[in-house]
């Protein structure tokens, strides 16, 4: 209808969250999401007109993950999520798996700042 609707969800830290959609109208829709960390995710999405979309989340290790979606447009869609950032004597570690839709086929990429011998 083109309208806004408000939902309220409990998720499981016991906190509401809530989720203002604009549906099916080409407009952007504001998601703000408390996930099981306790803080804020923002989601901007613009459904269903081929543009990319922005999706910011914060995953159970309080770091930021950036996602961008093409959707419904049939062209390739590539999602980038590091799912753990570990410090090993001040040298960084992020482990990103690389999900490629198209080519159906996942890679792990393994960044490492600093490169030299690594102790744990």
């Amino acid at each position: 209808n083109g309208k806004n609707t408000r939902t309220d969800i409990t998720p499981m830290n016991g906190k509401n969250a809530r989720i203002d959609i604009t549906p099916m109208n080409g407009k952007n829709t504001r998601t703000d999401i408390t996930p099981m960390n306790g803080k804020n995710a923002r989601i901007d999405i613009t459904p269903m007109n081929g543009k990319n979309t922005r999706t910011d989340i914060t995953p159970m290790n309080g770091k930021n993950a950036r996602i961008d979606i093409t959707p419904m447009n049939g062209k390739h869609t590539r999602i980038d999520i590091t799912l753990a950032v570990i410090e090993v004597n001040t040298k960084k570690i992020e482990i990103t798996p690389v999900i490629d839709k198209k080519e159906t086929k996942t890679n792990l990429n393994i960044v490492i700042e600093n490169p030299g011998h690594l102790e744990v």
